[in-house]
């Protein structure tokens, strides 16, 4: 099934995505627009994209610094300088989108060079963590920002390196979805000429899931509306076996937590479980989740088991009868456990205290006789 570009068109139009991101979440909804844009619009933009322009018209030194933080997990995702010193300062506009500041940057590094000592002595700064948190502060992800103050934080790291001399900054603030930021570390521009693709992916046939290829009338049975219309992206998904102190699955419940993997190989799955931390470095990470639902599959024997990561985000799984699945400690099973405990060490001081008192007793009886 082919990406149509006047479909591509119509979400970049109405999310002011690229297109790049636009055929990724296509391909991902099957071709459907609707639910491409309702991801792109929630799609967690918690890395800040920072354009510095920096001038010191004293030393006719000037430089431009393509910088991006993830707030959340206060990380470093990307940084590119150019510094350099010019007898004509070159124009740098802190306007632009970051991805054209970092091509601009670029090309400003072939035009005029850059000076290794002092993009040294720069990054040593701006690298450190205390600077990484005292900006991450500034870049809250439930408000916009105040400019001014992470000017100041990027003037006061620069007047480290420039003691001698007046440095003057410009700021410009971008917020940045993982998709973004990995295309720009890659060197992959968005040009808007690509020719586009077709989707690779085996398409299900109509009326299926997403991503199980089980027929959706099948595992639906009579669920409402609403809760179809939030069942935006489903996850491949795996439960955590535990043969010995897992809970058998015959006995799992709608509302109970169990551990998961997320693995989905797509793209956004992938992009998914990583904001989930359920991957890390290369490798998937065990996760909380609720189930919702718990279905029969006949043509299996399995179970079908969905459980839910957040709005519109779930994840399904086939899982075997005879199995037992790993699940957070309640506190009630905390509470019995410390119950148990307590009596039988109850019970143990009873006896204790009664082969103390025999032996008391015999121990007498040998004095006095």
């Amino acid at each position: 099934m082919p990406i149509v570009p006047e479909t591509i068109n119509t979400i970049v139009n109405e999310t002011h995505c690229n297109r790049r991101l636009a055929r990724m979440v296509l391909q991902f909804t099957q071709n459907d627009t609707q639910k491409a844009i309702h991801i792109i619009e929630t799609l967690p933009r918690d890395i800040y994209g920072i354009n510095v322009a920096i001038t010191l018209a004293t030393r006719n030194i000037y430089g431009a610094l393509a910088y991006a933080v993830d707030s959340g997990k206060k990380e470093i995702k990307y940084k590119r300088m150019m510094i350099n010193e010019s007898e004509t300062a070159p124009v740098i506009n802190i306007n632009e989108t970051f991805d054209d500041f970092v091509a601009r940057i670029d090309s400003l590094r072939q035009d005029y060079g850059t000076n290794p000592d002092l993009a040294e002595r720069i990054e040593s700064e701006i690298v450190h963590t205390s600077f990484i948190e005292s900006l991450c502060y500034l870049l809250p992800l439930s408000k916009e920002p105040d400019i001014s103050k992470v000017q100041r934080i990027f003037a006061s790291a620069f007047k480290n390196v420039f003691a001698d001399a007046v440095v003057d900054i410009a700021i410009g603030l971008e917020r940045l979805d993982t998709f973004t930021i990995n295309a720009i570390s890659l060197g992959v521009k968005d040009t808007g000429d690509e020719e586009e693709t077709e989707i690779t992916e085996e398409v299900p046939a109509s009326g299926t899931s997403l991503s199980s290829g089980v027929n959706a009338a099948d595992i639906s049975g009579t669920k409402g509306k609403k809760e179809k219309e939030l069942e935006i992206i489903v996850l491949r998904e795996e439960l955590i076996v535990s043969p010995v102190s897992g809970k058998a699955v015959s006995e799992l419940n709608t509302g109970d937590e169990v551990y998961v993997k997320i693995t989905d190989t797509r793209e956004l799955g992938k992009y998914i479980a990583e904001l989930l931390g359920a991957i890390v470095g290369n490798s998937l990470m065990p996760i909380i989740s609720r189930i919702i639902r718990i279905e029969e599959s006949p043509e299996t024997g399995t179970k079908i088991i969905t459980t839910e990561f957040g709005p519109g985000v779930l994840g399904r799984a086939f899982v075997k009868t005879d199995v037992k699945i790993d699940y957070p400690e309640r506190e009630q099973d905390l509470v019995q456990t410390d119950a148990v405990e307590n009596s039988e060490s109850g019970q143990l001081w009873v006896v204790l205290m009664l082969v103390g008192f025999v032996i008391i007793l015999i121990i007498l009886s040998i004095v006095f006789h």
